[in-house]
């Protein structure tokens, strides 16, 4: 099964935690066709050329972590006078 574009390389996704997503781009890494294939997810995110990337780090994973998982909108705020 092919990922999606907006998934990219395996499957980013409600039924995948944060973690498992980390666990399986750091093991696509260790792989020839995975570390390019992770190089044109980031520079799809970051508007980035494929040869503008900087290696597969560490960085590149929270990077894309950080876009499949954005964090939750603030909820409201109960903006009480303090006394």
């Amino acid at each position: 099964m092919q990922p999606s574009d907006d998934q990219g390389p395996g499957r980013a996704g409600p039924e995948k935690t944060r973690e498992e997503r980390m666990q399986e781009l750091q093991a696509l890494a260790r792989t020839p066709g995975g570390r390019e294939a992770t190089e044109r997810l980031f520079a799809r995110y970051r508007g980035l050329l494929p040869g503008e990337c900087p290696p597969v780090s560490l960085l590149m994973h929270q990077a894309l972590l950080d876009h499949e998982y954005p964090p939750a909108p603030p909820g409201p705020t109960c903006d009480r006078p303090t006394r």
